[in-house]
């Protein structure tokens, strides 16, 4: 039997340099049209004409401003996101998100066995960002290389590092998000608005935290659909279309999405992959609970045959979705893509808002890093507790999809046999 994996230190770093959407609402393609205006009817005709149409009036552009900012607050959610300078690349954000979660796991270089990063925007194609951040970090010979999953990257990033632990190859990894997406963003195209910088860093181990919290690695699904692939892709670069002049001009580097493909598949996808990891921790508790007796329990019309409602846990069951797994979600942390993304996830779910944590109006969308940033501001700021479920769900590039459930948990060290004494002085 594989031996019980736990999270047990978080941290995660953003660059300081804040871009909000009011900044972006005013930005102009190479042609001089604002990226952001809405063409009429008679706009769009004049255009397919190839006639000139007329520059916005002030007051145009105000209400063009005030129209992107209520679309992106409301409907997106974003209100600033963080970007990187030109000399600040993945791994800077890697290594300082590192640091911050080797202090909270009280590991000093020695104790890290292996790091690996998953990230769309690695420093180069080679050496991999793992190494680098690796070498600024002092560890020396240690496994370390990148992997390469959309935003789905920290889910994948946590089951590598789990199956490493749980076979006894390692005892302690560092699992890392790492982006700077506003570099390779074309703002020349509306989907600008979503994206931003920043990293994200784990310490997973074999043991738990001595005095903190942790957070074992419960139950999980993951899985990949490559038919859909070209709905989010970055086209040039690859051994595919290769960096040319052409790919240059076409804007081929860029991050190229089908929002609405996009925004239809993660919703339902995202809520099948939790629900699938949900449904495996109910199944793992009632075989851990075997010799429990089976109680009833009165659902509205229905009679529930289940072992959980014994479990010293927190489990709730909820009438309104009979076809939820028997498990309460004290925290839902989605992937921050889309804010209307997340609440159609947590709906569907059946979570409340309160219990989903969101930070998409401050980041935008970081890909691989969105999850490890939220799980560590949610764990700074006591939104973790003792004997809490959390989920982690995520949906990116590739098509790839996964979700975790983390039981946190402190360590409760063995209780040692006092030698006492008998009534009348002498050792038993």
């Amino acid at each position: 039997m594989s031996r019980k994996v736990y999270i047990i230190g978080t941290g995660h770093y953003v660059p300081e340099d804040i871009l909000t959407t009011e900044d972006l609402t005013t930005l102009k393609k190479s042609d001089g049209e604002y990226v952001f205006r809405k063409l009429t009817k008679e706009e769009t005709e004049m255009k397919e004409a190839g006639e000139e149409i007329p520059e916005m009036s002030p007051k145009q552009i105000r209400e063009m401003i005030e129209e992107t900012k209520k679309f992106s607050s409301k409907k997106v959610g974003i209100i600033e996101r963080r970007i990187t300078d030109k000399d600040t690349s993945a791994s800077d954000l890697a290594y300082e998100a590192c640091v911050n979660a080797m202090e909270a796991a009280a590991w000093t270089a020695k104790d890290v066995d292996a790091v690996l990063i998953g990230t769309v925007t690695p420093d180069y194609p080679f050496p991999n960002t793992a190494a680098i951040v690796a070498e600024r970090l002092g560890l020396s010979n240690v496994p370390a290389y990148d992997f390469e999953a959309g935003c789905s990257g920290f889910i994948y990033g946590l089951l590598q590092a789990m199956a490493f632990i749980g076979s006894e190859m390692f005892d302690n990894v560092l699992v890392i998000g790492a982006e700077c997406l506003t570099k390779i963003t074309d703002y020349e195209d509306r989907n600008c608005i979503l994206f931003g910088d920043g990293a994200g860093a784990v310490a997973v181990s074999s043991n738990m935290h001595p005095t903190g919290l942790s957070g074992e690695i419960s139950s999980w699904d993951w899985g990949s659909d490559g038919n859909q692939g070209k709905n989010l892709i970055q086209y040039g670069g690859g051994s595919r279309i290769p960096a040319s002049q052409e790919t240059i001009d076409k804007r081929m580097h860029a991050i190229n999405m089908n929002g609405q493909a996009i925004f239809k598949k993660a919703i339902n996808t995202m809520r099948d992959t939790a629900l699938a990891a949900l449904e495996k921790e109910e199944e793992k508790i009632e075989k851990e609970n075997a010799d429990i007796p089976l109680r009833k329990r009165n659902v509205g019309e229905m009679i529930i045959e289940s072992r959980i409602f014994d479990y010293p846990r927190k489990w709730g069951w909820m009438p309104e979705l009979p076809e939820l797994p028997d498990v309460n979600v004290d925290l839902l942390i989605p992937h921050q893509a889309n804010v209307a993304i997340i609440d159609g996830v947590a709906k569907r779910l059946g979570v409340k808002r309160k219990n989903v944590y969101i930070n998409i109006d401050k980041y935008g969308n970081t890909s691989s890093a969105s999850i490890p940033i939220a799980l560590d501001e949610a764990f700074r700021s006591d939104r973790i507790q003792d004997r809490n479920i959390v989920v982690l769900a995520a949906f990116g590039a590739g098509l790839t999809w996964g979700a975790i459930v983390l039981n946190w948990s402190r360590y409760e060290p063995p209780k040692r046999k006092l030698i006492g004494t008998s009534k009348n002085g002498a050792k038993p």
